[in-house]
């Protein structure tokens, strides 16, 4: 199995992400909601803390960019919610 971005496989990625996207910014419930921000926030963290550490790698670079694209706009959707839910303390 390739974890999430641990070798920079992105392929298992496209299985779940677009799904947690999903319900971090469209979930009716609250526990659901706060669980998939969380598990954004971690991924966030950890995706840019990796990709700091391996600069010189171009293909990475790229292939992590297209990650980017995805996330930063839903990441900005959520810390303007309204909704505490989603709001960085």
């Amino acid at each position: 199995m390739c974890i999430l971005l641990v070798h920079w496989c992105i392929s298992p990625a496209d299985a779940f992400l677009p799904r947690l996207m999903e319900v971090a910014s469209e979930s009716s419930d609250r526990r659901s909601k706060i669980a998939a921000c969380e598990l954004l926030h971690s991924i966030t963290l950890y995706t840019i803390g990796r990709n700091a550490q391996t600069t010189s790698m171009e293909s990475v670079t790229k292939s992590i960019a297209s990650l980017y694209k995805k996330l930063f706009p839903l990441l900005l959707r959520l810390a303007c919610e309204v909704d505490m839910v989603s709001v960085p303390r």
